[in-house]
């Protein structure tokens, strides 16, 4: 395998890699199921490659205080402590990337928050007993953090709803907007407009930033990844081929919208 993607060599992704992981004003925590680290198509094992101060924690169930991980099966996240942590002292936004009911768009849950405090960001590992500092959270200011869940729909929603109380209150359930259909589809998605992590992850970390470049740059070994699959399985092919013929439908549609327009 690649050494530098992890990927076979025949199917290396690091041409669609930066150079560097790339800055962001924030810290990106993914929680993934024990399954997604097995699939062959993997995408989020390459967002530490992608982005700075990104952790990924793999587990079912998770806690935010040492004490709780004694329950059978769950998991303590010193990270998610840490989120939870600076997020009630108001030193960042913590943002659970999730469309449960009460999520709002990822605008709107920016909009409604309140401005930011400004403490030494430094101290919070240190002030919170039973952690201790991490990559994650960066020395420095942080404008917010992203929780993100990597699991099927079904085991997504079992994640969510036993994600820890002290986690639910301290963050702002946001989504994205509905586009339609997945950019990248590299599997069928069984909602429509659903997404890949990593796409997910794409767009709000570039909407966060107000830089479509940046998401374009976090996705582009999806891109890849889409493109090398299609070679060789039929179904990944022909969704890319559906993909393509809505997105000339749309195309047309516009055109003639214009042309209306002009000619009224």
């Amino acid at each position: 395998s690649c050494g530098g993607c992890g990927r076979p060599r025949r199917v290396c992704l690091c041409e669609s890699l930066p150079a560097a992981p790339l800055a962001t004003r924030g810290a990106t925590i993914v929680l993934q199921h024990p399954h997604e680290k097995k699939r062959r198509l993997n995408s989020i094992a390459l967002l530490p490659r992608l982005l700075k101060f990104v952790e990924v924690i793999e587990g079912r169930k998770f806690c935010v205080r040492p004490e709780d991980e004694r329950r059978p099966t769950v998991r303590f996240a010193g990270s998610l402590a840490r989120a939870v942590a600076g997020a009630r002292r108001g030193w960042w936004r913590l943002l659970l990337l999730f469309p449960c009911e009460t999520a709002v768009t990822l605008g709107e849950g920016i909009a409604g928050l309140p401005p930011l405090a400004t403490p030494e960001i430094a101290e919070i590992a240190e002030e919170e007993e039973g952690t201790e500092p991490g990559a994650t959270l960066p020395r420095g200011k942080v404008d917010y953090v992203l929780c993100a869940i990597d699991a099927t729909w079904r085991h997504a929603d079992e994640m969510f709803r036993a994600l820890p109380g002290e986690l639910l209150e301290a963050a702002t359930a946001v989504q994205l907007p509905s586009s339609g259909s997945a950019s990248h589809p590299l599997r069928k998605e069984p909602v429509e407009g659903g997404l890949m992590t990593l796409e997910a992850i794409a767009k709000a970390v570039g909407a966060l930033s107000g830089d479509a470049a940046l998401a374009a740059a976090v996705a582009r070994p999806l891109r890849a990844m889409v493109e090398q699959q299609a070679r060789y399985d039929p179904a990944v092919r022909q969704r890319v081929e559906a993909q393509q013929r809505r997105q000339q439908e749309q195309e047309q549609e516009q055109e003639q919208e214009q042309e209306q327009e002009q000619e009224q």
